[in-house]
């Protein structure tokens, strides 16, 4: 099986993305995508499950040594011995904010648990209709909408802490270089967290509709996702 050619993909496409691949329309110029999908079928071929965790922790172990061995060929490079990385990296650590204390990452905490556990009772109570009097209550119609919540739940929190650490390393970063590329990325990032934000807005906004019994419940998660993005504005 040939090997991916790097060459041909957007560089850095995958830090901005939203790691949604199935719904994603930019597969086709993302390495990462491809790589794992090089991964996947030769594992098909050779007869194993990608999906078996054995498995999957094997390719991530490979990824790993991958990634070290670059950063090896790097530091070869420019000169730096693992002594100076370690020093430069502390240097960093301590120079870098509390972003746990931020407001944005404060009420991204507090969306992350209010719609974890508006999700975790939604499927207690499709449940306990099952156990109780055996009736299962079908989700077909608000599937969609379930699926992207879960997802961007979980995934606000960490996109809004990136962005963060890029706006600190864009005003600290001493290299004209890398500090135009990081600026010039900014932008997605902010793009992205919109996104995450928008989807969940427009889901939450559809379940009510099919579901109005729910909306006490998932009024107050709507207005800490506009709470949210007044934060991601203050930023800009």
């Amino acid at each position: 099986m040939p090997k991916t050619n790097k060459e041909k993909f957007k560089a850095g496409i995958y830090n901005y993305c939203d790691r949604w691949c199935e719904r994603c329309s930019d597969t086709n110029k993302c390495y990462i995508y491809a790589k794992e999908q090089e991964a996947k079928q030769k594992h098909i071929e050779d007869g194993e499950d990608p999906n078996d965790p054995k498995i999957m922790m094997k390719d991530i172990i490979t990824d790993m040594r991958e990634v070290n061995k670059m950063i090896q060929t790097k530091m070869n490079k420019l000169g730096v011995t693992e002594k100076e990385l370690g020093e430069m990296e502390l240097q960093d650590i301590n120079a870098e904010p509390d972003f746990d204390k931020h407001p944005l990452i404060e009420k991204c905490l507090k969306y992350f648990e209010s719609s974890h556990k508006f999700l975790s009772e939604f499927n207690y109570e499709q449940q306990k209709m099952v156990m109780q009097f055996g009736i299962k209550i079908t989700d077909n119609d608000i599937d969609d909408e379930l699926k992207i919540i879960t997802w961007y739940h979980s995934l606000l929190g960490s996109k809004a802490t990136r962005l963060l650490i890029e706006q600190h390393f864009a005003k600290i970063e001493t290299d004209p270089e890398t500090k135009k590329i990081i600026i010039e990325d900014l932008p997605k990032f902010f793009s992205l967290i919109n996104k995450c934000i928008s989807q969940s807005q427009n889901a939450f906004n559809s379940f009510t509709q099919k579901r109005e019994g729910y909306k006490t419940k998932i009024s107050p998660l709507i207005k800490l996702l506009i709470q949210i993005q007044s934060e991601v504005d203050k930023l800009k």
